[in-house]
């Protein structure tokens, strides 16, 4: 099913840029405009000149970010700052970063993927996409022929390839590394072996690929494919870093929810509704809003198998509760019955939907940090916020394969996957 090959990569060259803390940067949905600055200051060849140019006055058809990242590669690759690899190959990157005090490591394969629409069941999306970011990846990969950022891309581990793959990097020496951005350290591994290789796309042929991360720049690819014009060669694929779903490493976050510009009517019918169908216990407010939020998450992932179970704080975080779904609780139908112990769902459908209707997305942001929250709570930005836990990978799983999607921001797959250790053109 899933086709995956070598390719011939784009790598910084280490005479020229041996410091590659430097030059990598995050993925662009991450980065923020006091990051996107600093980034651009740590490195005249930061891939974030690439990933997420600076816009200046007077942008234009003729000269904006787009043109700007084009400009900035063809020059990188002139002046041998980037060099092609000169066989195709493999890039494995292992990853090491800190969670609740402890390492963790995770192992990632980054391959050339053949294209598949959505329909076929090859490829598999979790979540929906916009349009504007759509619009935003098009632009650049017009201007630029290049994958800059990886696909984050999921495979069932079924014939041992984590553990042959681990076997390699514990026993080759990397070609890069160790280095460290934005708090995880990385190690990297350029494979020619044909065995290994030809082993990798054995195992994974007749797999299903779950995109974790990345929705936006696959559709991006199968819209540039699907362009007039006799694309690219290198438009039938795409670039994804393969993580596999057995990888003690592979670690899936929450986004919380705040909500901000609802009329007192309809904050008065929500707070009704949570009484409807939750069972809420007071929950202490003592110390800072931070240290609440940080004790009602414990409290909230402390539930353990108890389904359904939220954390709310309320009234711009003057008060706070415990949320769990009464048993008798009356949900609407769903499209397969796994949803029912997806929270995110839940809390969409069940509480938000109902009184908030079609427009529910108007109101809400999405806060991976609890810092976000406690800022947005504290500052007005926010009326409540609901804490949530992250959902079971087996859940996941389970209502993707049959071919279901999950509510906006379900998961966040931490960490993301980093841009600038591979680019891969679409001119092969």
């Amino acid at each position: 099913m899933a086709a995956v090959s070598p390719f011939r990569g784009w790598r910084y060259s280490p005479a020229l840029v041996p410091d590659l803390s430097r030059v990598v940067a995050p993925p662009y949905d991450i980065i923020g405009p006091s990051l996107q600055q600093a980034l651009h200051e740590r490195s005249p060849y930061n891939a974030v000149r690439l990933e997420l140019g600076l816009p200046k006055p007077g942008d234009d058809g003729g000269d904006n970010v787009y043109q700007r990242a084009a400009e900035a590669l063809r020059t990188w690759q002139a002046q041998g700052v980037l060099v092609r690899d000169a066989q195709p190959a493999l890039y494995l990157a292992e990853e090491e970063f800190p969670l609740a005090g402890k390492p963790k490591t995770r192992l990632v394969v980054y391959a050339a993927v053949t294209l598949e629409p959505w329909e076929r069941g090859v490829v598999l999306p979790h979540e929906e996409t916009t349009p504007g970011p759509k619009q935003d990846r098009l632009s650049l990969l017009r201007a630029c022929t290049m994958n800059i950022s990886p696909v984050m891309g999921l495979y069932e581990e079924r014939g041992g390839l984590h553990a042959f793959l681990t076997h390699h990097v514990q026993t080759e020496p990397p070609a890069a590394g160790p280095f460290t951005v934005e708090g995880v350290t990385y190690r990297t591994w350029v494979v020619h072996d044909p065995l290994l290789n030809g082993l990798v796309q054995q195992a994974l042929r007749d797999e299903r690929l779950y995109v974790a991360d990345g929705h936006h720049r696959y559709e991006t690819a199968l819209a540039y494919e699907g362009e007039a014009g006799a694309p690219l060669p290198g438009a039938k694929q795409v670039l994804m870093g393969l993580v596999s779903l057995g990888d003690p490493g592979l670690e899936v976050q929450a986004f919380h929810r705040t909500l901000a510009g609802l009329t007192n009517d309809q904050a008065a019918s929500l707070r009704r509704r949570l009484r409807e169908t939750c069972e809420l216990e007071p929950f202490p407010t003592s110390g800072t809003l931070r240290e609440t939020a940080e004790r009602l998450l414990a409290a909230l992932k402390a539930q353990g198998e108890t389904p359904c179970s939220f954390g709310l704080l309320d009234e711009s975080g003057r008060s706070a509760a415990l949320l769990r779904l009464k048993p008798d609780a009356v949900l609407p139908e769903a499209p397969v019955t796994e949803f029912r112990a997806c929270e995110p769902w839940v809390l969409h459908r069940a509480m938000l939907d109902p009184v908030l209707g079609r427009d529910a997305l108007r109101y809400l942001a999405f806060q991976h940090g609890l810092d976000e929250v406690t800022d947005a709570l504290a500052g007005g930005q926010a009326q409540m916020a609901f804490l949530v836990r992250a959902i079971p990978l087996g859940l996941f799983r389970r209502i993707v394969a049959k071919g279901q999607r999950l509510p906006p921001k379900t998961t966040y797959f931490y960490p993301k996957l980093p841009t600038g250790l591979v680019l891969r053109s679409l001119e092969e």
